[in-house]
């Protein structure tokens, strides 16, 4: 088994209830498998971290 390691920023508001941080971070992470093809370290050295 592979996994792929995606950064991504989570942005919460205080004020959210439970469940609407729980959906804001699965609707966050299912976005982001869009990109799950590009590779971190090509992202690290685009960023130039």
């Amino acid at each position: 088994m592979f996994v792929s390691t995606l950064p991504f920023r989570v942005e919460l508001d205080r004020h959210w209830s439970f469940d609407e941080v729980v959906k804001y971070v699965r609707e966050k992470c299912l976005s982001i498998l869009e990109h799950s093809h590009y590779p971190l370290q090509h992202i690290l050295g685009d960023l130039h971290l």
